[in-house]
C-alpha cells in the first residue's frame, strides 16, 4: 500500500509501506521544532483558565476557582522549555504564577503566587507489536507537575492560619 503524507514543517515524506512493517522513521530539526512549539504553547493557560476545584468534603472552603498565567511579559511573549532528550521529554517553565478566589466560612478571598516549577512529561518506552512482530517507541505521559511553595502563598480578604 503506498502512503503519502501532507508537508509537514517543510519536510514531504513518500514511503512505500506493507502493513506488516514497522513505521516510517522521520528525523526534524530541533530547533524548527521548538519554534513550532513555542507558536502555540500559550494555549496551556486556557486550560488552566478559571478551573472549578471541589475542596474536600467537610471543608470550609467553597466556590475554589484559580487561573494559571506568566509571571513575567505578557502572555503572547511567554514560551515554555522544551526539551527533546529521551531522559526529558516535555516542557517546563518557572515563569508561571497562579490566582484565583474561593470562600471560607462564606468569606469571599483572593490568593495568588508563582509556581516554582510546572512541569509536563512523557516517558520513553519500548513495546512490542505482537500482530506486526517489531518493536517499537512509545510515549507515556506522565503526571503533570506543578509545585507551588506554602511560603510564597498569598491571601488577601480571609485568614487561613489553624
Amino acid at each position: 500500500m503506498k502512503i503519502i503524507s501532507a508537508i509537514l514543517f517543510g519536510v514531504s515524506i513518500v514511503t512505500r509501506a506493507n502493513t506488516v512493517s514497522p513505521p516510517a522513521k522521520i528525523r526534524f530539526s530541533k530547533s524548527r521544532l521548538t519554534h513550532i512549539f513555542n507558536l502555540r504553547d500559550q494555549e496551556i493557560f486556557k486550560v488552566f483558565t478559571d478551573v472549578a476545584a471541589t475542596p474536600e468534603e467537610g471543608s470550609e472552603l467553597s466556590d475554589f476557582t484559580y487561573s494559571m498565567k506568566p509571571l513575567n511579559g505578557a502572555l503572547e511573549d511567554f514560551d515554555l522549555d522544551l526539551s527533546l532528550t529521551a531522559e526529558n521529554l516535555g516542557a517546563a517553565s518557572k515563569n508561571v504564577g497562579f490566582s484565583g478566589k474561593a470562600a471560607f466560612e462564606g468569606k469571599d478571598f483572593t490568593f495568588s503566587g508563582p509556581i516554582k516549577s510546572f512541569e509536563m512529561k512523557y516517558a520513553l518506552d519500548k513495546k512490542y507489536n505482537h500482530d506486526h512482530k517489531y518493536e517499537a517507541w512509545v510515549m507515556q505521559e506522565q503526571p503533570v507537575i506543578i509545585d507551588i511553595q506554602e511560603a510564597d502563598l498569598k491571601v488577601e480578604g480571609a485568614d487561613l492560619t489553624p
